[in-house]
């Protein structure tokens, strides 16, 4: 392994590499190039002549300074707010004034509840099966597969179980609506 080799060739193609810069706006072409250097010397062993020459192997490894960069600058990076101030002059702390979606749930309301009941008593029954297969699944959301495994299981296509079940819900949102809003 020629270390001096690596480091000329990275230093030849790292200036021409304007995605690395975009990706990595904080640091400078000697830094991109030190980075992979660095790497490339510490997994030289994974390096494969057969494969392609030392140049295009160094090219594809390039991609590790923007890994090397989001780890530094991305994950550990502190959050920072816009200084706001209210009509008397005090500043506010911006974050306080972000609410949390997650604590925020809608009203129990029993009357809409049973409005949503009997939404689904008058829904046609391949509907229902659909809207009752999907909240019954607790591996529905997790899974990449489990749409077509549902949709198989109930004897129909991916797109027709994603049409039923959008007419679904806009049924019970009309149904609930229109007898909310007394009509």
């Amino acid at each position: 392994m020629n270390k001096e080799k690596i480091y000329n060739i990275i230093a030849e193609f790292i200036p021409k590499a304007k995605h690395l810069a975009r990706f990595t706006p904080d640091w400078t072409d000697e830094d991109r190039v030190t980075i992979l250097w660095v790497w490339a010397v510490e997994n030289y062993d994974r390096y494969d002549s057969t494969k392609g020459n030392l140049t295009q192997w160094l090219k594809g490894c390039s991609r590790r300074i923007i890994d090397v960069y989001r780890k530094e600058k991305g994950s550990m990076r502190e959050q920072s707010y816009p200084e706001i101030y209210d009509d008397n002059g005090e500043l506010i702390d911006f974050a306080q004034t972000i609410p949390d979606y997650h604590n925020i749930h809608p009203r129990y309301d029993e009357r809409v509840w049973a409005l949503v009941q009997e939404a689904l008593e008058n829904l046609p029954p391949d509907s229902r099966w659909i809207l009752e297969a999907v909240a019954k699944r607790d591996s529905y959301k997790e899974s990449k597969g489990a749409e077509d495994a549902l949709a198989f299981s109930l004897g129909i296509t991916k797109n027709v179980m994603r049409h039923r079940r959008m007419r679904a819900k806009e049924f019970i949102r009309e149904y609930v609506e229109r007898f909310k809003n007394g009509s």
